[in-house]
């Protein structure tokens, strides 16, 4: 059974969205869209302390991830919905005060977030408008984007089209596939990594419902 064993207060509006926690169990970071911050949460034991520290990374950020390593961290943004091209952020978390060390445009809504079992790459699924009704001027196609952390910034490497209202994904434990979920068409894609490009298997796991959240348990 699950029980309550602390609680913390982080603001009637902040809007707590996904919370991640570092390889090594003594941090933690907590994205707050309705606030546009996020919150360091350390961990000492079955202790948790909200740090006097906040990140503001960009509008709205939403998915979160934290490499392996526990080097680095990276965040979608997904701002305000209106049609612009949002961001993903690189954190440091090399030293006791984190920080944004980079930021790109990724396009419309960068949904999920995710770092690959290796932490060399970075995964990001863009609703690029494509949950948006067809008369949209802001209607697309959407699109997953790979890239990969190179001296501290954000590199693209390469992308595939398809899909409406891509939500989470998740990569193979052994890296070389990535589950990509996609909720309007209702179904599971299955990417293929090869390096540092990303294709299309056409590949798909039909679902009775529309995915939303998805992570290998290993």
């Amino acid at each position: 059974k699950l029980s309550e064993k602390q609680k913390i207060i982080i603001g009637d509006k902040s809007g707590p969205s996904q919370i991640v926690i570092a390889p090594d169990g003594r941090r933690a970071l907590l994205t707050r869209d309705g606030d546009n911050q996020i919150s360091i949460l350390d961990i000492n034991g079955s202790n948790i302390t909200l740090n006097s520290k906040t990140i503001f990374a960009g509008l709205k950020p939403y998915s979160i991830d934290i490499d392996s390593s526990g080097k680095y961290a990276v965040v979608g943004n997904l701002g305000g919905g209106q049609g612009d091209a949002d961001t993903i952020s690189l954190i440091d978390l090399s030293s006791d005060s984190p920080r944004v060390i980079d930021t790109v445009t990724v396009g419309q809504t960068p949904e999920g977030v995710s770092f690959s079992p290796n932490g060399k790459l970075i995964g990001v699924t863009v609703i690029n408008g494509g949950n948006k009704p067809r008369s949209s001027p802001y209607y697309g196609e959407a699109v997953y984007k790979l890239f990969e952390v190179h001296d501290g910034k954000l590199e693209y490497l390469s992308e595939v089209k398809g899909g409406h209202w891509l939500q989470g994904q998740a990569f193979t434990p052994d890296g070389r596939n990535v589950l990509v979920q996609d909720a309007q068409n209702q179904e599971i894609r299955l990417y293929k990594i090869d390096g540092k490009k990303v294709s299309d298997t056409g590949e798909r796991l039909k679902m009775k419902a529309a995915p939303a959240a998805i992570r290998y348990w290993n």
